[in-house]
């Protein structure tokens, strides 16, 4: 039996840009990046959630007129802080650690017209309250910040 998702996000206007996240009955959590206008940039996302040992996966949709490289890094508690160029050496990993953390399991090209998805499986929180990550979606030397927050 299928599990039908359910809508939970906000859209953002501006170069035609929207953002939502999905959360499925299970937990998972689904969000979409678009890549849009000229100069290609990201849309902004705000935050999306994701509760304990479920994945999330960032569904990259390209509007540009080249192929583009999105990458997802720099895990990291403060708002402020941790390198630019979306790594994760010295960075706060919020999924098992065993499980995606080398770059080819947070990039992807994108060609013109096609989506691409990166999937980050276990986000893990042993606490008894909700965990707030900040980190970056980077497209060429551009980026945006939003938040990831790992519900108990």
């Amino acid at each position: 039996m299928a599990m039908k998702p359910v809508v939970v996000g906000v859209v953002v206007l501006g170069v035609a840009v929207g953002v939502f996240y999905t959360v499925s009955l299970l937990g998972n959590t689904g969000t979409k990046v678009t890549l849009a206008g000229n100069p290609c940039a990201l849309s902004k996302e705000l935050e999306i959630r994701v509760k304990h040992k479920k994945k999330v996966t960032w569904e990259i949709d390209n509007q540009c007129d080249s192929a583009q490289k999105v990458t997802i890094g720099n895990f990291r508690l403060a708002a402020t802080g941790g390198p630019n160029d979306c790594s994760v050496e010295g960075s706060d990993w919020p999924f098992r650690e065993e499980d995606d953390r080398p770059l080819a399991s947070r990039e992807r090209t994108v060609n013109p017209g096609e989506k691409k998805k990166i999937k980050q499986r276990t986000a893990h929180n042993e606490t008894s309250a909700p965990v707030s990550y900040y980190y970056d979606v980077c497209l060429g030397g551009t980026k945006v910040d939003p938040r990831l927050v790992v519900d108990p």
